[in-house]
């Protein structure tokens, strides 16, 4: 391990034993993932085993960072990975338990998993218990359903049930709730009417928290844990807050460390106020004295401009509990200068932000020589870009979209793709309609001619096999018939000398392979994707597309 260069309020942090309970509130670059990881150094040499402190972080990527950096910082050898998320951590935790009870491992839901299940409860569920504005064409909208996985997503974060939902439309009067309810009823019931128990990362927190308020010590995986830290906590929802009170029960200290100006995560019910919340709760139950750190103002991570704007914008925003963070956003007088670099604007309405954007991207061409492919305007999300094109156009700018549109599912290649590795795993028999669109797809390339084609190569095939003198006693099979067992029993296919046939037995045998390889221990969604990609035609073709200049490369 080596010695980090530390403000003093890093050092003070790292000087506070194991078990305290604290909040380290900083603005932007005011170090304070460097604390956390001073910390966790600093009581790794105090005595502490590295498996005695839980490190979390917000999202994946996040983990994967800090995970990396503590690495870096403690060069020694440790029994598992040095920073997880939460949902990772309980995830864990339930698969051990599962384990313990002779079941199969859980399974995490993925989002557009969530989309899929919720689309199938619409679709069963009708428009009959639904508010009249509320139709067909609304049910089948894919913002509809993101609503709706919202909603569903704050009421498991709450732990409210169905039942409780229903009854409180029912006291407002709002019956899209009731309906709701019943969605989300017939929700819980498909991830139930799997053998294999599924959540999603909100109901795999609660039930984790729920699993450690039961027990009567920490999970043995978990061992003798003195001390949990965790950055970015202002993205903390109340499920993953629960978690952490719990973990919290039998003594381990706990350091949150984040801003909750910056809590970006508000739309999955994260609580900029749950870092002061957590701690006061945690230090009331076991009676200690809560401490709050506030990092000093740096001025070497970002631009004198940068901060202004930062410092106008924060002032915008309620304190949460804290606020004495943002005086780090306030640049000293003499290195602000006359910067005019970046400009900080607030709004009080959408169509004014709207119009500023289009009157300063046309000054910006018109006067000052800006060509329009040199100018970038960025939204934070897919529909907040399409209402700026649309309002952008109308303006005379032109406008083009950078990116995806749709999900991977929904997208030509990377859907056929998905596509195909779902036909080629699953356990029951093909139809003629599947067989069809796989043929016809790029990975095969026929067209339908070419299908017809093929199926009279096998109609003849079939006729040569019976013999001219036994066709009127055989029953005569259909194309689509002959289709059909040619894909399922490839060896016909061999017998055929045209391309057609060439091609439907390359992709024939191709899945059976995959199947086969799907059966194997240790197989990865990338090892049977990547099958399909090198073993066809595709992954030429998409070389030379991506050499081009057009939307498909």
């Amino acid at each position: 391990m080596r010695t980090l260069d530390l403000s003093p309020v890093q050092a003070q942090l790292c000087e506070i034993p194991a078990g305290e309970i604290l909040a380290v509130f900083g603005s932007p670059g005011s170090g304070k993932t460097t604390g956390l990881v001073s910390r966790f150094l600093a009581l790794v040499a105090s005595g502490l085993s590295p498996d005695q402190i839980i490190v979390i972080a917000a999202t994946r990527e996040s983990a994967n960072s800090l995970r990396d950096q503590l690495a870096l910082e403690y060069q020694g050898a440790t029994a598992g990975p040095l920073a997880k998320t939460l949902t990772s951590l309980a995830f864990s935790l339930l698969a051990r338990e599962e384990k313990l009870a002779g079941r199969v491992a859980p399974v995490l839901v993925s989002g557009s998993e969530q989309d899929q299940l919720l689309k199938q409860v619409i679709t069963e569920q009708g428009t009959s218990s639904w508010p009249k504005n509320i139709d067909e064409r609304v049910l089948s909208l894919t913002g509809f359903r993101t609503e709706l996985r919202d909603l569903i997503a704050v009421c498991l974060e709450h732990d409210i049930t169905p039942l409780e939902l229903s009854k409180l439309g029912e006291k407002q009067n709002l019956q899209q709730w009731v309906a709701a309810a019943e969605s989300f009823e017939r929700y819980l019931a498909l991830l139930a009417s799997s053998n294999q128990t599924r959540f999603d990362s909100a109901a795999l927190l609660q039930k984790a928290a729920k699993l450690i308020s039961a027990a009567n010590q920490l999970p043995e995986q978990l061992g003798d844990v003195r001390a949990i830290l965790v950055d970015d906590a202002q993205e903390l929802t109340p499920a993953a807050a629960e978690l952490l009170f719990q973990l919290t029960r039998f003594g381990a200290g706990l350091t949150l460390c984040g801003d909750p100006d910056v809590s970006t995560l508000g739309f999955r019910a994260a609580n900029p106020k749950a870092m002061s919340e957590l701690v006061d709760r945690v230090a009331n139950r076991a009676n200690l004295p809560s401490t709050r750190l506030f990092l000093e103002p740096t001025h070497a991570v970002r631009s004198p401009a940068i901060s202004e704007a930062l410092a106008k914008i924060s002032s915008q925003i309620e304190v949460a509990k804290a606020g004495r963070q943002r005086k780090g956003l306030n640049p000293p007088a003499q290195v602000l200068g006359d910067s005019q670099s970046l400009i900080a604007k607030v709004f009080r309405s959408e169509s004014a932000e709207l119009g500023f954007i289009a009157s300063e991207i046309r000054k910006r061409h018109l006067f000052e020589g800006v060509a329009w492919s040199k100018i970038a305007v960025v939204a934070r999300s897919r529909p907040a870009l399409e209402r700026l094109a649309l309002a952008l156009s109308a303006e005379s700018v032109p406008v083009r979209i950078v990116g995806s549109a749709s999900a991977l599912r929904n997208d030509h290649a990377s859907g056929q793709l998905l596509r195909l590795a779902r036909y080629a795993l699953a356990k029951e028999p093909l139809t003629i309609e599947i067989i069809t669109e796989i043929l016809t797809s790029e990975f095969v390339g026929l067209d339908h001619l070419g299908l017809q084609r093929l199926r009279r190569s096998l109609r003849k095939a079939s006729q040569d096999a019976i013999g001219p003198e036994d066709q009127f006693d055989q029953q005569s099979q259909s194309g689509d018939e002959l289709l059909l067992e040619a894909i399922a029993n490839p060896n016909a296919l061999s017998l055929i000398r045209t391309r057609e046939a060439r091609a439907a037995e390359s992709i024939a045998r191709l899945m059976q392979h995959v199947a086969e390889l799907g059966e194997q221990p240790g197989t990865t969604a990338e090892a049977v994707l990547w099958e399909l990609v090198a073993k066809t035609r595709v992954l030429e073709n998409w070389r030379v597309l991506s050499r081009g200049v057009s939307e498909v490369a």
